[in-house]
């Protein structure tokens, strides 16, 4: 896949990603960007997954990294990209293992990026299988 416009930047966003470089990601937001705001009720929200929770400009957005560091990345690969005008759909297989608890999850996620005009990313929204990722954070494994 040869990345244009938005899809260059969600692009870019996963390589800083991959390196550790939030300062790269953070560049590619809005001042006052959202992350994860769901709809009322989302399972992940509900049950308290810090990972999960809506979170408003970049500083917050940070939090949501500091909680990912805690995921043992296995795999994390774009399967593929739908944009259209300000959007971008990105389908991510991962395979991970939560360190607190050794519980692994492998999942395909779908990330939402919504831009603003000047190219930024001013939302994202991700889909993913949230009852595996509550029993995943939640339970320690049993020895």
């Amino acid at each position: 896949m040869d990345p244009s416009g938005h899809t260059a930047t969600v692009t870019a966003i996963y390589e800083a990603f991959g390196r550790g470089d939030l300062p790269a990601i953070l560049d590619h937001l809005t001042e006052d960007v959202t992350w994860n705001h769901q709809r009322p009720g989302h399972s992940g929200q509900a049950a308290g997954l810090e990972i999960e929770r809506a979170r408003t400009g970049k500083a917050e957005v940070v939090g949501f990294f500091e909680c990912a560091a805690e995921l043992e990345m296995a795999e994390f690969s774009v399967a593929t990209m739908l944009e259209n005008a300000d959007q971008v759909a990105a389908f991510v297989d991962v395979d991970y293992t939560v360190r607190a608890t050794g519980r692994r999850v492998i999942d395909t996620e779908v990330h939402l990026f919504t831009f603003a005009a000047d190219g930024r990313v001013s939302a994202l929204r991700g889909f993913v299988d949230t009852g595996q990722l509550i029993a995943a954070m939640q339970a320690p494994v049993v020895v």
